[in-house]
């Protein structure tokens, strides 16, 4: 029931009816990136599809963003989510519109495309094994740093230590990795919302009443950190860059033509609640950032936790939202891993029914949860994993490879070659509005692309030598 961008293997797999992605009531997972499941074979309608983007973007990852403010500054954290916010539209809306080119060559798809399958029709192998990589590097490192999230929020519940927890919550997580059916899991992503939206009320309302001794004002705080600045872009694009959302939600859509405005409508709503939150709490809990290493409690410690559950009150309701948010996060990794767990079924077992190939697959699930509790048992700093994160895997799937992608398949479509001409080979035409449209699109996929090699450089020189750092310390 789960389309996440998987290879074409999975889109073999699920080629049954009950696996179909045709619907626009999602089963959505809290934190910035998801997967999503159909409830039935209604296509959805924009404000559906908007409600469903929404529900994507807000999630766990929303708990780093006060601290993440506080690497960039008042300025810098505004303009710098606006930029974030403007050129992840950008780049998502091309990825979906990638899906729409292969959708409608129905010689050749007679189903929704897959990431990997994006990616070997635009550049065969080399492009299938370069989604395959961010898709690896994505699903490693995202559900890594939720293991860390929820390891780290059971040590501040217990005092017991946060490694010992990676290895206690290892079996829930292979048994959870373990369910065939995603629409098993979906009650408590339900109840896994309503925990997201509790705890961020409880956040809103200890940083209103439980202000830390201060003199200066709003305007009063740093404008521009240009030190840790990486650590605040890294972090954001990790909340912005749903690419495993995009795929499924825009094939689910009645007018897949709107799926821009939609989207461009939930970033806008996203972006507001991010400033409003992030800035607020940031400025209540203290208007600087805790060190990643310091593990007190409270909201009056006179900084910003990494994660702004650190900074609640300890008291019933705050265990009990914390206690909540561990449950959901569970069963976020479970439905995460659920893509990359199919396809790597399909391509080292192949079909086959049984029970040893019942339990092979069961093995394989997990040296996966091995594999991503190896990440947060070693690397424990959820800021920095989230970060790594996000300019790693993240970009290469929301903002490096679409452009690329998009460009090929029109390309093979003779979309540039009548719009260009001789810049690509063809006979130049007139200097038409569509073809001045064009070569302003042209440009703008290379924004997109510059962006985020620039970006990717950037995250992996600042938060591989921010981890070295905590790892030597």
């Amino acid at each position: 029931l789960i389309q996440a961008g998987t290879s074409s293997l999975v889109s073999q797999r699920t080629n049954r009816s009950k696996y179909r992605m045709e619907t626009p009531l999602l089963t959505t997972v809290p934190g910035s990136q998801r997967s999503i499941a159909p409830a039935s074979t209604i296509k959805a309608s924009w404000i559906t599809t908007t409600v469903n983007l929404t529900k994507a973007f807000v999630g766990a990852s929303s708990f780093e963003v006060p601290w993440a403010f506080a690497q960039a500054g008042l300025v810098g954290s505004i303009m710098g989510i606006l930029a974030v916010a403007l050129v992840s539209t950008h780049g998502l809306c091309t990825l979906a519109r990638c899906s729409a080119l292969l959708l409608a060559d129905t010689t050749s798809y007679g189903q929704p495309p897959s990431y990997p399958s994006l990616g070997a029709a635009a550049l065969g192998q080399p492009g299938h094994l370069m989604a395959w990589f961010g898709l690896g590097a994505m699903t490693l490192g995202v559900c890594g740093s939720y293991v860390t999230l929820i390891s780290t929020t059971l040590a501040d519940l217990t005092g017991w230590s946060s490694k010992l927890w990676v290895l206690l919550v290892f079996p829930p997580l292979v048994a959870t990795s373990c369910i065939r059916r995603m629409n098993n899991l979906r009650f408590t992503s339900a109840f896994g919302t309503m925990a997201l939206v509790a705890a961020v009320a409880v956040t809103t309302y200890d940083a209103a009443v439980n202000e830390p001794d201060r003199n200066e004002n709003l305007l009063e705080l740093p404008l521009v950190e240009l030190d840790t600045f990486p650590l605040f872009i890294g972090n954001i694009g990790f909340l912005y860059l749903i690419s495993t959302a995009i795929l499924p939600i825009a094939q689910s859509m009645h007018e897949p033509a709107r799926f821009d405005s939609a989207f461009t409508a939930s970033v806008v709503f996203v972006t507001i609640l991010n400033l409003s939150f992030g800035i607020f709490a940031w400025y209540r809990f203290g208007g600087s950032a805790c060190k990643i290493d310091d593990h007190h409690v409270g909201a009056a410690l006179g900084c910003v936790q990494s994660n702004v559950l650190k900074n609640l009150e300890p008291g019933v309701v705050t265990r009990a939202v914390k206690a909540l948010v561990v449950v959901d996060i569970i069963n976020t990794c479970a439905i995460f891993t659920f893509p990359m767990n199919e396809a790597l079924t399909g391509a080292l077992l192949g079909e086959g029914t049984g029970r040893l190939h019942y339990w092979k697959g069961n093995a394989l699930r997990a040296i996966v949860i091995a594999s991503i509790s190896a990440i947060a048992y070693f690397l424990p700093f959820f800021p920095l994993l989230t970060g790594l994160t996000g300019g790693l895997g993240n970009n290469i799937l929301g903002l490096i490879l679409p452009p690329v992608f998009y460009f090929r398949l029109q390309l093979k479509r003779g979309y540039w070659k009548r719009s260009l001409g001789s810049y690509v080979g063809g006979t130049k035409g007139t200097d038409t509005p569509e073809q001045q449209g064009s070569v302003w699109e042209l440009v703008s996929l290379a924004g997109v692309l510059c962006f985020g090699l620039a970006f990717l450089g950037l995250t992996l020189f600042s938060f591989g030598k921010a981890i070295w750092d905590q790892l030597d310390h």
